[in-house]
């Protein structure tokens, strides 16, 4: 399986404990035929990765199955700072949408 670039992400979130960098991307277009979630485990000394996971749910795209998922890859902790940021990032592009556009001549 091949990881699509950072830069393809639709939504990225970062979040760095004691141990661990970890990167999460929400990966969802209409080019991708299967919308998913991904994980990468950075060695926050090195900036290796040491570790993967994907998830992607059908049915359900709130926040409830993300935190879930989350929670069996990493931790309760990191989980619920990880869907945090994430509710961030989306409420900051929403209200970004929401701002009146300005014609400059």
């Amino acid at each position: 399986m091949s990881v699509e670039p950072a830069e393809s992400a639709a939504l990225r979130v970062t979040w760095r404990s004691s141990g661990c960098l970890y990167d999460l991307r929400w990966y969802g277009s209409a080019d991708y035929v299967v919308p998913l979630w991904w994980i990468g485990f950075v060695d926050p000394d090195s900036g290796e990765p040491y570790r993967t996971e994907v998830f992607h749910s059908d049915t359900d795209t709130g926040p409830g199955p993300l935190h879930r998922w989350l929670v069996d890859v990493t931790d309760h902790d990191t989980a619920a700072r990880l869907v945090r940021a994430v509710a961030a990032a989306v409420n900051e592009r929403v209200a970004a949408l929401d701002e009146p556009v300005v014609a400059v001549s």
